[in-house]
């Protein structure tokens, strides 16, 4: 996703956040933290796949995943997941689409 031109980047940025904003409001609302984290993985999927970027391994495995480690992060999804294993709980949460 490094070498989408800028204006295709700030679309992508504008869907995730859009998308996240959407699964924090009901995270906020009591949601289970698996679902709100299946629900970003399908959000960002869903953007970069419209913004004409190839769903690969690397950005299905990689750049996703870190990408959704640090909203979780920011938005406190986390917070009884210790930070060495935001990967490994990620990949947990949806295992037919990272490993």
């Amino acid at each position: 996703m490094r070498d989408l031109p800028t204006s295709q980047l700030k679309h992508l940025a504008d869907r995730i956040h859009a998308g996240l904003r959407r699964i924090h409001t009901k995270k906020v609302q009591g949601a289970d933290t698996d679902f709100c984290l299946a629900e970003a993985f399908d959000v960002c999927a869903a953007a970069v796949r419209d913004c004409g970027y190839e769903l690969n391994d690397e950005v299905v495995r990689e750049d996703i995943p870190v990408l959704i480690a640090h909203c979780a992060k920011a938005l406190r999804w986390l917070s009884a997941v210790p930070a060495e294993q935001w990967t490994e709980f990620l990949a947990d949460v949806h295992p037919n689409k990272l490993r």
